[in-house]
């Protein structure tokens, strides 16, 4: 990456010059990413109406999702090497054998990373952006095809995006807990029926933002509020996280699914100052359209097994509900914000520093990766053509059977 790259991802989006070639670049970017948007989805279309036929095709109707998931993955990552060429620094904690972790072919290119099969993930939220590269850590960990997101239920009903998302089986909140805890718990029960019961014992990924949205001018004085009114350390670089939905998702599927592990991410990119909010430095339009990309981002890993975080009695001990008690709400809401507190000083330290690791340099090297976003070796493309083969044809028919009669119409006239 240019010196001038990591020079000007440190200046406000508004303050940064433009060019003509800059909006060439907007314009194809949008263009390629709409038109990957469309046939994706129009190849789901294809497949859903299977959906109401679950009890016969149910294996194959999720088989298609996770295909159609990995696909997109596959398409985030070509986007990413394209319009935004980035480059992952991975950090791992101490107890986390970097080396066993990562797949390497014989030439010593990194292929990809041992993550845990079937997983809650929960990362610090900084920017919009933040999903598309766990997306991308993701396919480069092979579970890219089971990733489902806790998104704001004012996204399902966005233009493509929002159906496409739908038939992701992502999982849509009102943030109103009284009204999501039911929709909660049957999507949750379905993830676990589909990964224990599918023939290939499917993965699965569940993400998580603890903090709800974005760290913001807006957000920022309502977290401090709520911190200073309950005694906690006020937080520079996240928001305080909210403990109940997480509680709930860990204890329902660590129900039924004995080897679940809990991912955690802190995600850092450079250019943003102290105190400052990402969104003002990195939007998708930024990154992306201008090509305006992060030269690295930084995420520090840690995998920790579930019998070690205190989520209460396990709900598998018969007659247990998966709601947690007062008590048990209360322990764990407080070992989540000790977390976000770690987060939160190892942000500190890599907006001082540039790592989040306080280590010496040959320590540090045991436990860091450097490795570009960008396909892997194996053939990927040979399944992006064929899922979306499927969809062409279908955008095909509707323009030659629909749209086109449509206009020869609207001419003659």
């Amino acid at each position: 990456m240019s010196q001038h790259q990591s020079s000007i991802v440190s200046i406000p989006i508004q303050h940064r010059p433009n060019s003509s070639k800059s909006a060439l670049q907007l314009l194809t970017f949008n263009i390629s990413f709409f038109i990957s948007l469309l046939i994706l989805h129009s190849t789901q279309l294809i497949f859903f109406p299977l959906i109401f036929f679950k009890s016969a095709f149910d294996g194959f109707f999720w088989k298609i999702n996770t295909l159609a998931k990995q696909v997109f993955a596959i398409v985030l990552v070509v986007i990413t090497q394209v319009f935004g060429p980035s480059t992952f620094v991975i950090t791992v904690d101490e107890g986390v054998d970097l080396s066993r972790m990562v797949r390497r072919d014989q030439n010593g290119r990194v292929l990809s990373l041992n993550l845990p099969k079937r997983s809650v993930m929960m990362a610090n939220h900084q920017i919009y952006a933040d999903w598309l590269y766990i997306w991308c850590l993701a396919y480069l960990g092979e579970i890219h095809g089971s990733i489902v997101i806790i998104l704001k239920a004012s996204l399902k009903w966005v233009p493509i995006v929002g159906p496409a998302m739908q038939l992701f089986s992502f999982i849509f909140l009102n943030r109103s807990w009284a009204s999501d805890k039911a929709s909660l718990t049957s999507d949750l029960m379905t993830m676990a029926h589909q990964a224990l019961n599918s023939p290939d014992r499917q993965s699965l990924s569940l993400l998580i933002f603890p903090e709800g949205t974005l760290v913001s001018p807006h957000t920022r004085p309502i977290s401090k509020r709520y911190c200073d009114q309950n005694g906690y350390p006020n937080l520079n670089h996240c928001l305080l996280p909210r403990s109940t939905g997480t509680l709930f998702c860990i204890r329902a599927l660590s129900r039924s699914i004995p080897d679940l592990q809990l991912i955690d991410l802190t995600i850092g990119y450079p250019g943003i100052p102290a105190h400052g909010n990402g969104q003002d430095f990195y939007t998708l339009q930024s990154i992306f359209g201008y090509g305006h990309s992060p030269p690295k981002v930084h995420i520090h890993l840690r995998m920790i097994p579930i019998s070690s975080i205190p989520i209460g009695v396990s709900p598998k001990v018969a007659g247990v509900n998966i709601d947690p008690t007062m008590e048990e709400a209360k322990i764990f809401d407080k070992w989540l914000r000790d977390q976000w507190i770690r987060k939160d000083e190892m942000l500190e330290r890599f907006y001082q520093n540039g790592s989040m690791c306080e280590l010496k340099e040959d320590e540090l090297k045991q436990r860091k990766l450097e490795i570009k976003i960008g396909l892997r070796p194996d053939g990927d493309g040979t399944l992006l053509v064929a899922l979306y083969f499927p969809g062409l044809l279908a955008l095909g028919f509707v323009w030659i059977c629909v749209i086109k009669p449509f206009l020869n119409l609207f001419i003659s006239i």
